[in-house]
Formats: C-alpha cells, structure tokens, sequence
C-alpha cells in the first residue's frame, strides 16, 4: 500500500491500517484523524501539518519521521518508536507517550498539557528544551540519547548527569558544572562550553568538533578517543587528563595546563603550545604538530 491509497480507503471510511508499512510515505497535510495504524512502519515519513488527532500509533515505528506542525491531540503513543523524530511544534497535548523512545527526537516548540502522559525522563528533556532553566541544579539526571542541540543551558548543574549519547551540538554551556558527567558518545561539536567545570568527566569517543573550551576545567577528565579538531582549549586547565587516541588536529592549547596529561597516540598535528605547561605529559607513539611521531 502507498500513501495515495491509503488516503483514499481512509476517505472511503476505512480505519482499520494496522501493521501497514509506509516507510518515508509523504503525507504531509492529510487528515487521518482516529485512524488505526498500531504497529505501522512510518519511518522516515513527512506528515507535516497532518491531523492525526486521537490516532492509534502504538508500538508504531515513526523514527526519522518529520511531524513539524502535525496534531496528535489525544493521540496513542504508547511503545511507539520516534528515534530522532522531528517534533517541531506538534501538539502532543493529551496524548499517550509512555514508553516510546525519544532518544534524539526534537522536541522544541512541541505542546505538552498536564493530560500528556510522558515518561518523567522525556518531560525533563522538553522542559529543557523549552523553559528557561540556566543556572540551574539537575545533577545527577538521565539525559542519554537526549537532542538538546543549540539550547542554553548556561551555567547549568548537571554533575553526575548521564549524557551518553546526547546531541549537545552548539548548545550554550558557559560555566556549566558537567563535572563526574558520562558525556561519551555525546556530540558536542561547536558547543560552547567556556569555563565549564569537567573535571572527572567521561568524554570518550565524544564529538568535539570545533567546541569553545576556553579556560574550562578538564582536570582528570576522559577524552580518550575523542574529537576535538579545531577547538580552543586555550587556558583549560587539563592536569592528569586522559586524551589517549584523542584527535587534536588544529587544537588551540595556548596557555593550558598539560602537566601528567596522557596523549599517547593522540593527533596532534598543527596543535598550538605556546605558553603550554607540559611537565611529565605522556607522548609516546603520539603524532607530534610537525607530523612527526614521538618514540
């Protein structure tokens, strides 16, 4: 079945469509209000500005699904997969959320009412996504898999907070305290993380791309494996640090306190040291910002 029939056997009454699969079906602006598609296969379906208020998408798969402006009012979500679904602006007042999978969806602009039933884990995530929280306390929390890209979350406490995985990419985190904080596998690229305290952060494999991390706090910090091509880490302080295998292509590290840091194996080509504190470093089998490898 494809969308056009689909539509055309909803106008004809029909309501009945479950299990049916209409992977990256273009559906945008239709009206399927009430309609039965649990278990469906929609991934990667535009539904923009479609009515499907008080549908039954349970246990649907919606990931990658672009649902901009759509209404879901009243709607059954429950088990429903929407992994990196696009949720701008939808109305999901009223509906059913519990136990879909949010991980990296984009929830700004989305509508929630207290009728929503969302998994507390999900509705902290929208209220970071959408309220004014800078400055303040959310340690400890369970962000994995969380899409926070470009948000503000200035001087936010989020020691000890889970991250793995989360789409932290632009996001504002000026003196934010992300310290003891699982960041590995989160994408950090052009974030701005400025005087951020992470000390005993566990940055592994994270994406760094391009980050601002002037003056932050990386002391006994794990960065082994992660990207930081092209980021200002000038004046960090990065004591007993682990960059092991980390990629410093390009990296500004003017003025920063390297003493008993760890970059065996790490790229450091085009890397700037000036003024740089590099007592007792680790840099054996290291590419050194000459292209030259270290013994």
């Amino acid at each position: 079945m494809d969308a056009k029939e689909l539509v055309a056997r909803f106008q004809a009454g029909e309501r009945n469509f479950q299990g049916v699969y209409l992977s990256r079906a273009s559906l945008d602006g239709v009206d399927l209000h009430g309609v039965n598609l649990q278990g469906a296969v929609l991934s990667g379906a535009r539904l923009q500005g479609a009515n499907l208020s008080g549908a039954n998408f349970n246990q649907a798969d919606l990931s990658w699904a672009y649902l901009s402006g759509a209404n879901l009012h009243g709607a059954n979500l429950s088990r429903a997969d929407l992994n990196e679904a696009f949720l701008m602006g939808t109305d999901l007042t009223g509906v059913d959320l519990r136990g879909a999978d949010l991980n990296g969806a984009y929830l700004q602009q989305a509508e929630i009412d207290e009728a929503t039933q969302l998994d507390d884990k999900w509705r902290l995530v929208w209220q970071l996504v959408n309220q004014n929280v800078r400055e303040q306390d959310f340690s400890g929390v369970d962000l994995r898999g969380a899409n926070l890209q470009g948000i503000d979350l200035t001087k936010i406490g989020l020691v000890e907070a889970n991250l793995q995985g989360a789409n932290l990419v632009t996001s504002h985190l000026a003196g934010a305290n992300l310290s003891r904080a699982d960041l590995s596998g989160a994408n950090l690229g052009g974030a701005d993380l400025s005087g951020a305290d992470l000390s005993e952060a566990c940055l592994f494999k994270a994406k760094l791309q391009g980050a601002e991390l002037g003056g932050a706090i990386l002391q006994q910090t794990d960065l082994s494996e992660a990207n930081l091509s092209g980021a200002n880490l000038s004046g960090t302080i990065l004591r007993q640090a682990n960059l092991s295998r980390a990629i410093l292509i390009k990296v500004n590290l003017t003025g920063a306190m390297l003493s008993q840091t760890n970059l065996s194996r790490a790229s450091l080509e085009g890397v700037d040291l000036d003024e740089a504190n590099i007592d007792r470093i680790n840099l054996s089998e290291a590419v050194m910002p000459d292209g030259s490898v270290h013994p």
